[in-house]
């Protein structure tokens, strides 16, 4: 995961769901070939 400058002072919640959203938009491209997140699935690929 590259370090980003802006997430060393942002609080602990919302560095979470930064991560959270770089997890998901990381995996996003294997989330059609990946039949154990089905989670991803259900989410529209046009959110990101």
């Amino acid at each position: 995961m590259p370090p980003k400058g802006n997430e060393d002072y942002v609080p602990p919640k919302d560095k979470a769901e930064a991560l959270a959203e770089e997890y998901e938009s990381a995996h996003h491209d294997r989330a059609g070939s990946n039949k154990s997140a089905p989670s991803h699935q259900s989410k529209p690929k046009s959110v990101r």
